[in-house]
């Protein structure tokens, strides 16, 4: 800048140097235009930039801000409470979510205290009472039917000799050298009905034979029912299935009530069914019980003196696994067997059972073979006929066969 007040200077005063030397007035403008545009030219060129001044000192701090915060929702500055509220009024209820997924079961808790007795319940119904009276005649609640309890007395055989040896031995009484286990305090000696010595009115179990020997009776073992199998040759008769689940294995399940096996309808007869029973035994006698219904009258049962209960039928035996089919060698026919009505009567649809034909199916029937068999493993039950009846029963020579249970017993 003082460069160029310089140059303006050295110029007027040379340019008024001139002008007075000038006669005219285009001399006078001529001069300030050269000024004016010395001037210009020289305002135009810019010198560098020049140094940063010194840095200057700091100013004074401002006054602190306001603090501001909301508290109990409304807005709070400097400490005072506004009246402005800081949160908004609640909005509506939002829709309800879903249903969340199940969590997972919890730990089973401990075992809660036992609850209080409850009220003792009202007495039940007296069941039926059956038992035989002194006449031998069957009573239901009292009452005398017309049912026998027991078969009409067979023609007296001869008479036998008996040579028993009775003598007194420490005090009992001995029979052919075997103590009674009864003390020799009485003097009255008789013979049961049933044919056992009878001391003092005391029944022993040795029994009286004609060749004076006593022999107590004959003691059984059950074979267990372990090891039961189905066979299911070709031939052998299917069970019923379709819900009914009425089939072989059934019959050694221990359960002498409703299930059993119940074979399907209307088949020929004679049929057959073949099981194994775990083991070889000497067989001396079997035990049957027909399937019966718990049906709410007598009149409404089957299979009880009809229909599918065996009426006759073979049991056959074999030591060795027997060919699967229905031929039957190999098999060995162990004994025929009819399972009779003891009054000789047979029902039909509709007819009413009376306790004594309740009973009589409730215990079962035991059966003997003529001696113990030899050792067997395989069994087939053969059903020969049933309790359908020829002449009555328009289905009869055909099934169905139905047994509860079936039980064998060895000869100690």
């Amino acid at each position: 800048m003082f460069n160029l007040m310089f140059s303006l200077m050295f110029s007027l005063m040379f340019n008024l140097k001139k002008v007075s030397k000038m006669k005219n007035l285009r001399s006078i403008l001529f001069c300030v235009a050269a000024v004016v545009l010395t001037a210009c030219m020289m305002a135009s060129c810019k010198g560098e930039d020049g140094k940063d001044g010194a840095k200057g000192a700091d100013g004074v701090n401002g006054a602190a801000g306001s603090v501001i915060k909301i508290e109990n929702c409304f807005w709070v500055i400097d400490g005072q409470v506004t009246n402005v509220n800081a949160c908004g009024e609640q909005g509506l209820p939002g829709a309800n979510g879903a249903d969340g997924a199940d969590g997972a079961n919890g730990e089973q808790g401990e075992q809660g205290e036992q609850g209080a007795q409850g009220p003792k319940g009202e007495q039940g119904t007296p069941g039926t009472e059956v038992h035989i009276g002194t006449d031998g005649y069957w009573y239901v609640d009292g009452v005398k039917t017309d049912v026998l309890a027991e078969g009409p007395a067979g023609p007296m055989g001869p008479a036998g000799s008996i040579s028993s040896v009775i003598t007194i031995e420490d005090g009992f009484w001995c029979i052919d050298g075997k103590s009674t286990g009864v003390k020799a305090a009485g003097t009255q000696i008789t013979i049961s009905d049933e044919g056992y010595w009878v001391i003092d009115g005391v029944e022993t179990e040795w029994k009286v034979t004609s060749e004076g020997n006593v022999e107590p009776e004959p003691e059984y073992t059950e074979v267990p029912k372990i090891g039961w199998t189905n066979l299911d040759m070709p031939g052998d008769l299917p069970g019923l299935g379709g819900g009914w689940d009425l089939f072989l294995p059934r019959i050694w399940d221990g359960n002498i009530m409703q299930s059993g096996f119940h074979s399907e309808e209307d088949f020929e007869l004679p049929a057959h069914v073949s099981f194994q029973i775990g083991a070889a035994y000497e067989l001396a006698k079997f035990k049957l019980w027909p399937r019966w219904d718990q049906a709410p009258s007598p009149s409404d049962m089957d299979d009880e003196w009809e229909r599918g209960q065996p009426k006759k039928f073979e049991v056959w035996g074999s030591l060795e696994a027997p060919a699967d089919s229905p031929s039957y060698d190999g098999w060995t026919l162990l004994g025929v067997f009819e399972w009779l009505h003891p009054e000789g009567k047979f029902l039909t649809a509709g007819d009413e059972r009376t306790p004594a034909d309740i009973l009589l199916v409730r215990e079962g029937k035991e059966f003997y073979f003529d001696t113990p068999t030899d050792p067997v493993r395989y069994i087939r039950l053969n059903f020969i006929t049933n309790y359908r009846y020829e002449g009555v029963d328009p289905d009869f020579g055909k099934g169905p066969i139905s047994i509860a249970e079936i039980s064998f017993w060895t000869l100690d």
